[in-house]
């Protein structure tokens, strides 16, 4: 099992997705607001969901940035989540071209909000959910609908718990549980979950591999970031090195998939050599 992978990910059987697509999505807000910057952790699902491509021989990777979801669950500047989405955007596309990722399809929520199908999907999901929030809803209408329309066979997704008994009401186990309630049909889909992320606050060392609410405990895919002295800053010594193994796991699956070595010396040389890697063309961050 890779590194990156949670434990609740088991085995399956590669032919079940074969010559279908992984399915991955990103969002732009959480619980805490709206997030513009990006952690490097973000980096881990496009490697987990290409690693899952080559083992089910699957044809390419679809990818949904949620901007509609961060409309419709939070009063957020519409330009900011506009910004968000496109440094998403940027980050995907970079990233997929030096791992020689075949077809990545990249959408925005937006771009499917007003599909016929999709609103059906929405509305069949909210008449069923019983109270359960938008964003329920919405994902589970996104994954769906790319089930029926997109050729997806396997969603990767990330998780904070150790084990299927250990589900938080937020997490993504539990948004793909609701999933297979409101959409039976979707019973044949596969879920593999990546690790989550990793921070410099020893009080909540793990969070979302694509959110950053305070960006001086997160490793930020910006061109100015300076991984060497926010490692510094972290005087928790367990929480620095656990993030430093962490860093280390994505470099050695980047490497593994891309067929060569990044430069650098140091886990620390190599992260800012993989940020510049995926940076050049991309709007300077102002933070979150």
């Amino acid at each position: 099992m890779n590194e990156l992978l949670a434990p609740v990910s088991m085995a399956f059987n590669p032919s079940a997705v074969t010559g279908r697509r992984v399915y991955v999505g990103f969002g732009v807000a959480g619980r805490k607001g709206l997030s513009v910057a990006v952690p490097v952790d973000m980096l881990s699902l496009i490697i987990v969901a290409e690693l899952a491509r080559r083992a089910a021989f699957a044809t390419g990777i679809t990818f949904l940035i949620a901007d509609t979801h961060a409309q419709r669950t939070g009063t957020y500047e519409p330009a900011m989540v506009a910004r968000a989405a496109r440094r998403r955007r940027h980050i995907i596309f970079r990233a997929c071209d030096a791992l020689g990722i075949p077809d990545p399809k990249v959408f925005l929520a937006s771009q499917i909000e007003d599909d016929e199908l999709y609103e059906s999907l929405v509305k069949e999901a909210t008449s069923l959910a019983r109270g359960d929030g938008e964003y329920f809803i919405r994902e589970s209408a996104d994954i769906e609908f790319f089930r029926r329309v997109g050729d997806v066979g396997m969603k990767v997704g990330w998780t904070l718990a150790s084990s299927s008994k250990s589900v938080g009401r937020f997490d993504e186990q539990a948004f793909d549980k609701f999933y297979l309630e409101m959409f039976p049909a979707g019973k044949q889909m596969k879920f593999v979950y990546a690790s989550p992320g990793r921070t410099l606050d020893p009080t909540k060392a793990k969070a979302a591999p694509y959110l950053d609410f305070e960006n001086r405990v997160r490793i930020l895919i910006d061109r100015d970031e300076d991984v060497q002295t926010k490692l510094d800053g972290c005087a928790h010594e367990p929480t620095k090195q656990a993030a430093l193994e962490y860093y280390a796991a994505i470099v050695r699956a980047w490497e593994e998939l891309a067929g060569f070595s990044l430069e650098g010396d140091t886990v620390v040389e190599k992260i800012e050599n993989l940020i510049c890697t995926v940076t050049p063309g991309m709007e300077i961050s102002d933070g979150n």
